[in-house]
Parts: C-alpha cells; sequence; structure tokens
C-alpha cells in the first residue's frame, strides 16, 4: 500500500515539476561579471545579519557535540572515562 501511494506521488511530482536542468542550457557568465554580484550581497545591512546569525547557528550546533557524546574528551574530576 505504501509503495503504491509513493508511486503515485512520484508520477504526479514528475506530471507537475518543471525540468530542474534548464539553466544549464544558458551560456555561463564569466567570473568577473558574477563576482561584484556576488560582493554585493555583504553590503547590505541585513544580508550581513543573516550571514551572521547562520555562521552562529551552525557554530552552535556544532558546541552540543561533545555534550551528546560524553565519552571522548577530558572527563570532569572523579568521574571515570566510559569504556
Amino acid at each position: 500500500m505504501l509503495v503504491l501511494a509513493s508511486v503515485i506521488i512520484w508520477a504526479g511530482a514528475l506530471a507537475v515539476m518543471p525540468k530542474l536542468d534548464a539553466h544549464l542550457a544558458a551560456k555561463p557568465r564569466p567570473l568577473s561579471a558574477v563576482l561584484p554580484d556576488l560582493l554585493g550581497l555583504f553590503a547590505v545591512g541585513r544580508h550581513r545579519r543573516a550571514f551572521l546569525l547562520t555562521g552562529m547557528a551552525s557554530m552552535s550546533a556544532m558546541m552540543v557535540i561533545p555534550f551528546i557524546a560524553p565519552c571522548h574528551g577530558r572527563q570532569p574530576r572523579g568521574r571515570r572515562r566510559c569504556r
């Protein structure tokens, strides 16, 4: 039953979704034309704050890892190492 429902959903998606490789037919822009647009993103204050928020969220997610796996690294005094 689940397979049948999946096939129906996939068939519907194939019929409704546009082709994703349409942008590959266009001639690629040279880097000298793209780079000013990319650097222009940093000129907008809201973009800089969004980049900062994204970076902080990524870093805070990585800082949780030592607490998830407490058997690695330094152990608090009086606590045995995990085996």
